[in-house]
């Protein structure tokens, strides 16, 4: 009873006994060793004398403990002194115990628990004004009250070697409580010591960081950073905590409920770490464990073959403030490793939770341990983010940030709006300041990052100020807010990565030497020099970010730049609006060495993306250029430089297969069953096999201004084995303008191609996708010179085992100079069709500027044409390039061009392709092979009487001679309108060939009807005059020629009938020479067939050893008006002059018909034979 009391002169006892009182109990005059266990309920007192040994016995206070001040000893491992919240020594308020003399814990344990407590004192809970002792296996636990108070206080503290301190967390506040040990002189920690709070803060699934539960595997919980998301997790856990002042608990792993195999399966995740403040008046001589890890995630299973992982809970807190400090012990906060899972699809695994938070303030400091916040491991998903660890040197007032990542490189599965993957940082926090809405400041004397730590300033209203920077080039520096490092050294130890909304701020010069700078945000500084070197150095600079004091999108250096190794990356994508200026901007030059590489994007709109003074690229190093899709054409990369530029012998410019991917563009491809057709662009694209021949990729662009991207070639969408079998076509070119304002020398290549068509395999049968098309190049220089190369060209296709596809058509090229000594290549063909149709060509336009000279290549590679399509008249067309001068609409705008000089080579063939437009040619050049077709006016008047090419003139189309012309070893093809050859048309060479179509004509006279005031002289050549496409025939003569005509060594000419039996050819003499030929051919259209007249005015003359021969050119075997009938052994011939004779089996010959006196009629064909046997 609480109001009854003993007084105890002696106890005895085997220590298996125990006293309990609810009243008072008096033990002064008993030996200090107890002999038995005493308990104290909440109201009772225990009175004992100045000095207490328990040894091998427990007491437990509830109530009142009076005495033991002098000396308080907990001893043998059963010894046990429980301190309770709801407890208290003599005249201290309940919950807290205050001791005047000296404790030592030898093998027992002292338990000071204030979690009962239901208010906790303003002091100290447990305060012992002598020394501590903690030695041979002894230990103290300490758990957390309600409040972050001082749970323990003592004069000096010893741990020694094999004795440990446990620090328990409370959970009862949102960020839980920490344990407060406060030792006025020094404290001592050996070496194999433990003051631990691992896995003592908040259990799986809960704490303010709780990992979020996944299906297989569960997050990390979050803290000095975000945890590690989990396999079936969308999110992690959150970071929370102080940095300079952390008194948080570790938060824990989430955990996994889900149904399998009919069991309902639940586990929680790994637990967070305790968290535990020193203070240390004098020394502290650290060279044991403080350890307030989290814990490893759990795991359930196998079940079904089945295991699932509960995330890591990450780590805790320590906050150490001291005079000294010294030693080589461990102090950590680390977060526990996910686990890893194994599921249907794949292993799989949770996350690693986060590093917790530690401090440590000095006035001097020797130490020379291991202080960590670590990430825990992943187990094949993400690892935990990192923790901080704050060190402060209060003589000094040297400020110290360090993470450390603990070599675990980043595996997170996440990525910024540019695809660049990121880490989960340690947050730089302030709790409770809520940084969303409260400004605030800090300066750092000096920021570590070592083994992939990384760090965060998290909120757009913060700035810090950073005077030194210290790393091994591993970690990232992210900020949110605003981060000024203009104190640091220009050479960066770390990664910097501005948020969009957040700043960094840099001195004047700024080395990125095998680190990386992104920035989405704002860059100040870097005004004198800026240098990107390592291989691993890059500088990315993106749409939504801007150097200060200039618009969103626009970064502006008054110096200059120098990539050496590294990269500069120029990423405008990502731009909501482009500033009216160029994008990036080097007021000074700019020179890329010792294989550098700058990568450029384009924006929204062809706008300037990069500017300098100048610009050199040497030798093994290269610019990337990268096409954006956003327009109809897709929009280009433009590159102004102020002087001079120069491209080195083996460097590259190169935007190959930057362009629109498979399937996609202005000139994609059509798709094809087995082979796809390749991308248009220059011209249409080849077609693919199981592609309609009549639709290939379509010819789009600018011949004079090209700035649009190569387009995809088609793909394959096909049911093979019940499954349907998709791959896409290669893809195009990017487009790239360069504009120089002094000298352009160019030695390297700039390669704008298309792709090679890609393959897909399934069930033995083999799909194969189009070549994409080539890009643009358009450059704009004062001299141009260099031995280089330019190339726009399309990729090929591709052949597999059951089909092939078309390749991807040439790109456009054009090059404005003032001056040029340029003796390099210049390509943008066709890609090969790889046992299919070939690309079509591209344009390549020069315009020398000072002499207004134009002048327009088409390069066809040697690719001779190899399309499996002809026109009306039997004549096998190309893919030609097209004339095009986009946004132009040339179907309904008329448009009128001048060239100086068209040159045609390798099979190069160009095309005019719409009637409202003309151009008028001032010379023609080329090697015979290439085609010039026209669907509107071409004036080749200027060009002289031989033709270096042939040419095609459609039914709209028309063709403007010279007035005498030598059809060469070329052809012309004629379905429209002829105007010149007036005086002289000489066709020569085996391969001379003239075709005059029944829906052409001479200018002037009605369609089919052909008109020439002077001679005709055909030599080798041919001349084809076929007016058997004409759909009205006209009154007078079909071809003639008002001069005389001659046929000679060898030369032929090819005459059809027309619908009737006019006047096919007519002039003044006639005479064909030894080894020449005329071929009549006859027309079958009405019942007697028509017939070729010949009209000569003058002379006609067929020397010996010529023939006009129409041998087999009338009706057709079993066809005319005497066709003989058939028979079942042996038909009958065909009848004309008289009857046919009769066969074998016939009954009847073929009967006699036409016109004795002015015969005009076919011969007909013989009987044939229909019979089963």
């Amino acid at each position: 009873y609480a109001l009854w009391d003993m007084t105890v002169l002696s106890l005895d006892g085997d220590q298996t006994g125990m006293l309990y009182t609810m009243g008072s109990t008096d033990l002064t005059a008993c030996a200090w060793q107890l002999p038995m266990s005493l308990y104290a309920y909440n109201g009772g007192t225990l009175v004992v004398g100045p000095s207490l040994d328990v040894r091998g016995v427990m007491v437990a206070i509830h109530g009142t403990l009076s005495g033991a001040q002098q000396n308080l000893t907990v001893s043998q491992p059963t010894g046990r002194i429980w301190l309770l919240g709801d407890g208290k020594t003599a005249n201290a308020p309940v919950s807290q115990y205050n001791f005047g003399g000296s404790l030592t814990v030898s093998q027992g344990i002292l338990l000071i628990d204030p979690r009962s407590a239901t208010a906790m004192p303003a002091g100290t809970w447990v305060t012992f004004a002598g020394p501590a002792l903690v030695q041979t296996a002894g230990q103290i636990q300490i758990f957390a009250s309600q409040t972050n108070g001082t749970v323990f206080s003592s004069g000096n503290f010893t741990l020694n070697s094999g004795s440990s301190v446990t620090i328990g967390g409370n959970t009862a506040t949102a960020t839980g409580q920490s344990v407060t040990m406060v030792v006025a002189g020094a404290m001592t920690t050996a070496l194999g010591t433990t003051i631990t709070g691992n896995g003592q803060g908040f259990g799986g699934r809960a704490g303010p960081g709780v990992g979020p539960n996944g299906f297989y595997g569960a997050s990390g919980g979050g803290h000095g950073g975000p945890g590690g998301i989990g396999q079936g997790a969308s999110t992690t856990g959150i970071a929370y905590g102080n940095t300079f002042r952390p008194m948080s608990l570790g938060s824990g792993g989430g955990g996994n409920i889900h149904s399998n195999c009919g069991t309902i399966n639940a586990n929680t995740g790994g637990s967070g770490g305790a968290a535990l403040r020193v203070v240390v008046g004098g020394t502290f001589s650290h060279s044991g464990t403080i350890d307030m890890d989290g814990t490893i995630g759990t795991s359930v299973g196998p079940s079904c073959t089945y295991t699932w992982a509960g995330g890591g809970g990450s780590g805790g807190s320590v906050w150490i403030d001291t005079g000294v400090w010294t030693g080589t012990g461990l102090v950590t906060a680390s977060g526990g490793a996910g686990r890893p899972t194994t599921m249907v699809a794949a292993a799989g695994g949770s996350g690693g939770g986060s590093g917790g938070r530690i401090a440590v303030y000095y006035n001097s400091s020797t130490y020379s341990g291991t202080v960590q916040a670590l990430g825990g491991g992943g187990s094949g998903m993400e690892y935990g983010g990192r923790g901080t660890i704050y060190l402060y040197d209060k003589s000094a007032s040297f400020s110290h940030l360090m993470v450390n990542g603990g070599g675990l490189q980043t595996n997170a599965n996440w990525q910024d709006a540019a695809g660049l993957s990121l880490s989960r940082p340690a947050w730089i926090m302030n709790e409770p300041v809520n940084g969303a809405t409260t400004p605030q400041s800090f300066t750092f004397s000096r920021i570590t990052l070592l083994n992939y730590g990384d760090v965060l300033l998290p909120y757009a209203l913060w700035d810090m100020t950073v005077l030194s920077l210290d790393g091994d080039q591993t970690g990232m520096l992210y900020t949110m807010g605003s981060t000024d490092l203009t104190a640091c050294a220009w050479q960066l130890p770390m990664s910097l990565y501005a948020y969009n909304g957040g700043t960094l701020v840099v001195g004047p010069s700024l080395d990125v030497r095998g680190v990386m700078v992104a920035i989405h945000g704002t860059l100040s500084g870097a005004q004198q020099n800026l240098t990107v070197s390592q291989t691993t150095g890059s500088l990315r600079l993106f749409g939504d970010g801007k150097t200060a004091g200039a618009p969103v999108s626009q970064y502006y250096f008054g110096g200059k730049l120098t990539v050496s190794q590294g990269l500069l990356l120029i990423d405008p994508r990502s731009a909501t609006a482009m500033p009216s200026g160029t994008n990036v901007t080097f007021a000074g030059a700019a020179l890329v060495q010792t294989a550098g590489q700058i990568q450029i994007y384009a924006s929204q709109l062809n706008g300037t993306v990069f500017s300098s003074g100048s610009f050199t690229l040497s030798s093994s190093s290269s610019v990337t250029i990268g096409g954006n899709i956003a327009g109809a054409t897709g929009q280009s990369v433009t590159m102004l430089v102020a002087g001079a530029m120069t491209t080195a012998t083996g460097t590259t410019i190169t935007g190959n297969g930057q362009g629109y991917t498979g399937r996609l563009g202005p000139g994609n491809g059509p798709n094809g069953q087995f082979g796809a057709s390749g991308g248009g662009h220059g011209g249409p694209s080849g077609c693919g096999q199981g592609a309609s021949t009549a639709v290939t990729g379509a010819a789009y662009g600018n011949t004079f201004r090209p700035i649009s991207l190569g387009s995809g070639g088609g793909g394959n969408i096909h049911s093979s084995c019940n499954q349907i079998n998709v791959n896409t076509g290669g893809t195009g070119g990017a487009a790239l303008r360069i504009v120089v304002g002094g000298t352009f020398s160019h030695s390297g290549t700039i390669d704008m191609d298309g792709t090679l068509g890609t393959m897909s395999t399934n069930c033995n049968y083999q799909a194969v996708g189009g070549g994409g098309s080539g890009g643009s190049i358009w450059i704009d220089t004062g001299v141009w010179t260099g031995t280089g190369l330019l190339t726009a060209s399309g990729g090929p296709g591709r052949t597999g085992k059951d089909g092939a596809s078309g390749g991807g058509s040439g790109g456009r090229i054009a090059v404005y100079y003032s001056l040029s000594t340029y003796s390099g290549t210049i390509v943008a063909q066709g890609g090969a069709g790889q046992a299919f149709e070939y690309g079509g060509r591209g344009t390549i336009y020069l315009y020398d500027k000072s002499a207004s000279f134009s002048h327009l290549m088409v390069n066809g590679g040697g690719l001779q044409t190899n399309t499996y399509w002809t026109d009306a008249g039997g004549v096998s067309l190309s893919r030609p390039a097209w004339i095009l001068n986009d946004p132009v609409n040339g179907a309904t705008t008329p448009q009128s061009f001048t060239f100086s000089r068209i040159t045609l080579l390798n099979y190069g063939d160009v095309l005019l392709p719409y009637a409202l437009w003309d151009m008028t040619v001032q010379s023609v050049d080329g090697d015979q092979t290439g085609v010039l077709f026209t669907i509107g006016t071409t004036d080749l008047t200027p060009c002289g009487s031989v033709l270096p090419m042939s040419v095609y003139v459609y039914p709209t189309g028309t063709f403007v001679l010279a007035p005498v012309m030598d059809v060469r070893g070329v052809y012309v093809a004629v379905h429209g309108t002829l105007s010149g050859a007036q005086q002289n048309l000489t066709i020569s060479q085996t391969t001379g060939k003239m075709w005059l179509f029944g829906d052409g004509k001479t200018l002037g006279a009605p369609v089919s009807q052909y008109n020439f005031g002077g001679s005709l002289t055909v030599s080798q050549g041919i001349l084809l005059i076929d007016p058997r496409s004409a759909t009205a025939m006209p009154a007078g003569t079909w071809v003639t020629f008002a001069g005389p005509a001659l046929v000679q060594t060898a030369g032929q000419i090819q005459i059809f009938a027309s619908q009737t039996n006019g006047t096919v050819f007519s002039s003044g003499n006639f005479t064909l020479n030894s080894g020449s030929s005329v071929t009549i051919g006859g027309n079958t259209a009405t019942a007697t067939g028509q017939s070729v007249t010949m009209v000569v005015a003058g002379a006609m003359t067929t020397a010996t050893g010529t023939t006009i021969t129409g041998n087999g050119q009338g009706f057709g075997g079993r066809t005319g008006v005497g066709n003989g009938p058939n028979g079942f052994y042996g038909a009958s011939g065909g009848g004309h002059g008289g009857p046919g004779g009769i066969g074998q089996g016939a009954s009847t010959t073929g009967i006699a018909y036409g016109n004795t006196f002015r015969p005009t009629s076919l011969g007909s064909g013989g009987g044939g034979n229909i019979h089963s046997n």
